[in-house]
């Protein structure tokens, strides 16, 4: 039981983790938009 908990919370960490890369990606590809303008 307490492992599979564990096991949750990994892998929501995970998850947070990978939307943070691809807000970062975003953001990134946003400002080189913008400093082509």
């Amino acid at each position: 039981m307490s492992y599979e908990l564990e096991s949750k919370k990994e892998g929501s960490k995970k998850s947070n983790y990978e939307i943070h890369l691809i807000t970062l990606k975003i953001e990134m590809s946003l400002l080189f938009i913008s400093a082509d303008c």
